[in-house]
C-alpha cells in the first residue's frame, strides 16, 4: 500500500443540506471524516484533504489541506484533479468525504482490482449504480483530466471511459452516502440501532424463556420523569408509526393499585372468586389478565414474553428506565429535572425542547416537539434494527 496516496474529497458545497460542510457534520458526536481517518489513517502515510472551505478545521486533524486547483466549485471532477496534482504516488485512491461507512475492505477490493487487471480506474459500483467517487487511479493520468476539465468536460464516469477502467461491486450499505438532512438522521438510527440491539439481547439472554420473535423484534423505550408527557408523545407517535407501516406493541408501567377491568363485568367477578389467569376473547380484540401472586413488579425480560410477536414491528416500552435496555429519553426544561442519560448509557436518543450541553456527544439529539422528526426516527430505527 505504500504506492498509493489517499485523497478524502471535501469540497462540495453540500446544497442539499443547507450549504453545510459535509465532512464537519456529527454523526453520533464525531465528524464524517473521522470514520474514514479511523479505516485509512493507520494504512496509508499519504494521506490528505480537498477542502475549498473550513480548512482550519481539517487540519486539525493533522494532515495536509488543499483547495481546489481552480477557485470555486466546479464539482468533483475538478476535486479528483486536485487530488492527482499533489499525489506523490503511483497510484491515488479518491474517498468521498460523506460515505462514513466505507473501510479497509471496501479499499482492498479496488487494489485487488488493480493487482489482477490492466486497468488504470477501478471505481466502485454497488449492485444498481455506479459509486466513481470512490475510484483508485493511477496518478499519470492527471494531464488527461486537466484536457477534460479544459474541455468543459464534468461527468466523471465520461472521463474515467476514456481510460482503460474496471469497476468492482460493493456492499451498498458502504457506499451509502449523506446528501440531505433524512440521510444524516437515517445513518444515526441505523448507529443507534446497532447499540440498541446489543443492549437489548443481554436484557434477554438467560433472564427467561423468550421466543425468538421476541428477540428480532425491535424495542425502544420511553424514558421520562414525571411531568414530561410520554404517554402523550406516545398517543401521537402511534399514529405516525402506523402510516409508516410499523405494526407496534406497548409495554406500560403503572401504579401497583391500576384495574383494567369494571366491578360487575364477569370477568370482574371471576378474577376476584380466584382465577389466577383471565382470557378474554372476542372477534376484535383478546385481553389477557393475569394475577400476580407476589406484589412484586415483573421485570420488562418477563413481560416482553407476554407480547405475540408474529405481527409485531416495534416494542415501545413506557417506564422501566432503570432497566438496561435501548432507551429513548424525553426532556422538558419546565420539569427542572437532571438528565437522564449523564446517568444511564443505556438512553441513545435524546428528544428534548431545549439545548442540552451536558448531553454525552455520542446521544443521538432529537427536537421533543416535532413529533413528526421524532416519528422519522423510529422508523429509520425499526428498519435498521432488522439488518443488524
Amino acid at each position: 500500500m505504500g504506492d498509493i496516496a489517499v485523497a478524502i474529497l471535501a469540497g462540495g458545497e453540500s446544497s442539499r443540506l443547507g450549504g453545510n460542510d459535509k465532512g464537519l457534520l456529527t454523526l453520533a458526536g464525531k465528524p464524517l471524516v473521522e470514520y474514514l481517518l479511523a479505516e485509512l489513517a493507520v494504512d496509508y502515510s499519504s494521506l490528505y484533504f480537498i477542502a475549498n472551505r473550513n480548512q482550519q478545521a481539517y487540519s486539525r486533524f493533522g494532515f495536509p489541506v488543499y483547495s481546489d486547483l481552480k477557485q470555486g466549485f466546479h464539482g468533483p471532477l475538478m476535486g479528483i484533479a486536485t487530488a492527482l496534482h499533489y499525489s506523490e504516488k503511483p497510484w491515488t485512491l479518491i474517498v468521498p468525504c460523506d460515505a462514513p461507512r466505507i473501510n479497509r475492505q471496501c479499499i482492498k477490493q479496488l487494489i485487488n482490482e488493480r493487482d489482477n487487471s490492466e486497468s488504470d480506474i477501478i471505481f466502485a459500483r454497488d449492485s444498481q449504480f455506479k459509486f466513481p467517487v470512490l475510484a483508485l487511479i493511477k496518478t499519470t493520468l492527471l494531464d488527461s483530466l486537466l484536457q477534460a476539465l479544459e474541455d468543459g468536460d464534468r461527468k466523471i464516469v465520461k472521463w474515467y471511459f476514456q481510460h482503460k477502467n474496471s469497476s468492482v461491486e460493493i456492499d451498498k450499505y458502504f457506499t451509502a452516502n449523506i446528501n440531505t438532512a433524512e440521510n444524516l438522521q437515517e445513518f444515526e438510527a441505523a448507529l443507534v440501532a446497532k447499540k440498541a440491539k446489543a443492549l437489548n439481547y443481554q436484557l434477554l439472554r438467560g433472564r427467561v424463556p423468550v421466543d425468538a420473535a421476541v428477540c428480532r423484534t425491535a424495542i425502544l423505550g420511553v424514558a421520562a420523569f414525571s411531568g414530561t408527557g410520554k404517554t402523550t408523545l406516545l398517543t401521537k407517535l402511534l399514529p405516525l408509526l402506523r402510516q409508516g407501516g410499523l405494526n407496534v406493541a406497548v409495554i406500560k408501567h403503572a401504579h401497583h393499585l391500576f384495574d383494567v377491568d369494571k366491578p360487575g363485568k364477569d370477568s370482574y367477578n371471576i378474577r376476584q372468586a380466584g382465577a389466577q389467569q383471565v382470557l378474554l376473547s372476542s372477534a376484535r380484540r383478546v385481553a389477557l389478565m393475569v394475577e400476580n401472586l407476589e406484589e412484586k413488579d415483573r421485570e420488562l425480560a418477563e413481560l416482553l414474553t407476554f407480547i405475540d410477536c408474529a405481527n409485531i414491528d416495534l416494542i415501545m416500552v413506557e417506564g422501566f428506565k432503570k432497566e438496561p435496555f435501548a432507551k429513548l429519553e424525553l426532556h422538558r426544561e419546565s420539569c427542572e429535572k437532571p438528565l437522564i442519560c449523564s446517568g444511564d448509557s443505556a438512553v441513545l436518543a435524546l428528544a428534548a425542547d431545549s439545548n442540552c450541553d451536558e448531553k454525552p456527544a455520542t446521544v443521538m439529539a432529537l427536537d421533543l416537539n416535532d413529533t413528526e422528526a421524532i416519528a422519522a426516527f423510529i422508523i429509520y430505527y425499526v428498519a435498521a434494527y432488522a439488518e443488524v
